[in-house]
């Protein structure tokens, strides 16, 4: 599972067993203390404060699933580049960069339009549909 934060998980990507231990324990916190009105109490406070208390249980990540976070859309949507070859996964945060991003141009990916963003998500989009990352490998 990833971090979100030093104090906090990400439930966007897990890797488990369906008979994980911490799983079960996991999913018995949102039956016995299910807070819908605090955003990621379950989805990430609850995981982490089970990670502290049985970390013989669960491996946290922190760069690997849930990098780079809501916080770094810059280096997802915007100019700045990561490195997400290394990753497991990648949270793409589309809604928040819909809706909160300054890097939201009212312009949604397309097929084509890809060919021309600049940024980590056009390298990604490019990989996926055309086995290139450069913008200079498509056409």
């Amino acid at each position: 599972m990833g971090l979100e934060s030093k104090t906090k998980a990400c439930g966007d990507v897990i890797v488990c067993s369906k008979q994980s231990p911490f799983l079960l324990l996991w999913i018995n916190a949102y039956l016995d203390d299910y807070r819908i009105e605090a955003w990621a109490y379950n989805s990430g406070q609850v995981p982490f404060n089970l990670a502290r208390r049985f970390p013989h249980l669960i491996h946290m990540d922190k760069d690997r699933i849930n990098r780079p976070n809501f916080n770094e859309l810059g280096k997802i949507w915007g100019p700045e580049k990561f490195a997400w070859k290394n990753n497991y996964a990648i949270h793409l945060w589309y809604g928040i960069w819909k809706r909160y991003s300054k890097y939201y141009r009212r312009v949604e990916p397309n097929e084509k339009n890809i060919n021309t963003w600049n940024g980590t998500f056009g390298e990604i989009a490019r990989s996926i549909l055309y086995n290139a990352e450069n913008i200079a490998e498509v056409h």
